[in-house]
């Protein structure tokens, strides 16, 4: 969604927000201005005369109060984590400021803020929980994960109302893990590597840049669906085919020799015991907060 930019009129005044430095130069230009015609006044209606110590009061208070009073009208404060759009006579400039106390010469006169369409900024976490998908077998997985959100084109995010933005990050975060997930083997690629998964690619990017947003710090949580005992057995003769291509892929051989094969049946029991653990008893899984098969399990 387009905005309307200030007119060339209007235009030269966005420095006044984003340069502070001559915000309060025009704070002080403006102040000793209105100082000046004050002082004028008072002398036109003989304030010298008065007694020395009111002299110097109103004087004081002539030169520093407009300053003052100036500060306390121009001042305004965003608050932590929010920015807001700058508005010029009105029309909207497309420029957000970040949060932080700002002098903003001739506030709500020629210069205000888009105040419905102030956006949060805070690293907010999307959360999604139990997502089923199948990996490159067509084993059946159920997934858990959060990412950190944070808003970096403000003008397109606020094309979207709240409801839907929440639904469609969600569904960048879904999707993005689902294109990793159903590329690769559980067993073998995917249980206790979770955190080397390659989650941004072009299309996760794509999405994001077209909502305005950035996704990072996805913390993701794999486990296979069916954990009985009777499952896994199946599973083994599987998962030992798996591990047995990987070596010969690796290291050239087309037979294997004896210590090799042991060596997978071992590794093929630790998978199986890792996956054992990924389900607790009494605990719901997305109260099971350690990664596959990287901490013990909690006791009950």
């Amino acid at each position: 969604m387009s905005h309307p930019t200030p007119t060339a009129e209007g235009a030269w005044m966005l420095p006044l927000v984003t340069n502070q430095t001559l915000a309060y130069a025009v704070l002080l230009a403006v102040g000793m201005l209105i100082s000046l015609i004050g002082w004028n006044l008072f002398l036109s209606i003989d304030g010298a005369s008065i007694p020395n110590g009111f002299f110097w009061i109103t004087s004081l208070l002539i030169w520093i109060g407009p300053q003052v009073g100036l500060y306390g009208e121009w001042k305004i404060k965003i608050e932590t984590q929010y920015t807001a759009e700058i508005l010029i006579l009105g029309v909207r400039t497309g420029v957000w400021i970040p949060e932080g106390i700002y002098i903003v010469p001739f506030y709500k006169i020629l210069i205000t803020f888009n105040a419905t369409e102030i956006q949060h900024t805070s690293h907010t976490d999307i959360s999604v929980t139990d997502i089923p998908i199948y990996d490159k077998n067509g084993e059946e997985l159920i997934f858990s994960a959060t990412a950190e959100k944070e808003i970096k084109d403000h003008s397109v995010y606020a094309s979207f109302d709240e409801h839907t933005m929440s639904t469609n990050e969600q569904e960048i975060v879904i999707s993005a893990i689902g294109r990793a997930l159903t590329r690769k083997k559980y067993w073998t690629e995917i249980m206790g590597k979770e955190k080397e998964l390659e989650i941004e690619d072009d299309i996760f990017k794509q999405k994001c840049a077209k909502f305005g947003l950035k996704i990072s710090e996805i913390v993701l949580v794999v486990r296979i669906k069916d954990t009985s005992a009777q499952s896994l057995n199946a599973k083994r003769a599987q998962i030992a085919e798996d591990l047995i291509n990987q070596m010969k892929s690796a290291t050239g051989k087309t037979t294997l020799t004896s210590e090799e094969v042991s060596e997978i049946n071992d590794r093929v029991e630790v998978l199986i015991g890792k996956a054992q653990k990924q389900i607790i008893k009494g605990v719901k899984p997305n109260n099971i907060n350690y990664w596959a098969g990287s901490n013990p399990a909690p006791k009950n």
